[in-house]
């Protein structure tokens, strides 16, 4: 016997495409079925909500695709040509990529959007960059990332109170 499963509806002042679906033409939930309020799950006729107990939990939903996957074929380009991680080994690394970022912008924002070398977005590989600085901040202070899960906390809580005020 196989139940009926259908989507929670939207939540109120979500806007809809004309076809009647969510704006975009996406569905109400991102990926891997999250609903806009965090909770996970789908809703069987006749049944309760499913319930997962993720609400502060990391969202990695939130990462556009199309965006991750031209951030990867930078790094998978730069694992190539070098080394994978080779980034991590650079001297004055966060000089330099500090600098990278600024050319990188610096030529998006004169119009050239991908970079002549690699052909992969200028945003991206400065994304890259941006990722490497930090990257290598926390492999160089340790408690960067042993108080990561107390600064998501509160960070989750100031998300919450703004929200609240609004």
């Amino acid at each position: 016997m196989d139940k009926q499963v259908r989507e929670r509806p939207l939540p109120r002042g979500s806007a809809r495409s004309e076809a009647g679906g969510p704006a975009g033409g996406g569905r109400a939930r991102g990926a891997e079925g999250v609903g806009v309020d965090g909770v996970r799950g789908s809703e069987e006729v006749g049944t309760s909500v499913g319930r997962k107990f993720d609400r502060d939990k990391l969202r990695y939903d939130l990462v556009d695709d199309d965006a991750e996957a031209e951030f990867v074929a930078v790094l998978t380009f730069g694992a190539i040509k070098y080394e994978p991680v080779d980034w991590a080994r650079v001297e004055d690394a966060q000089a330099r990529y500090f600098a990278a970022v600024r050319r990188h912008l610096r030529s998006f924002r004169r119009g050239e959007v991908y970079d002549p070398e690699t052909g992969l977005h200028h945003l991206a590989a400065a994304a890259c960059c941006v990722h490497f600085m930090l990257g290598i901040a926390m492999r160089e202070d340790p408690e960067i990332v042993a108080s990561f899960a107390e600064r998501f906390a509160a960070a989750l809580s100031t998300a919450r109170a703004i929200r609240a005020a609004r």
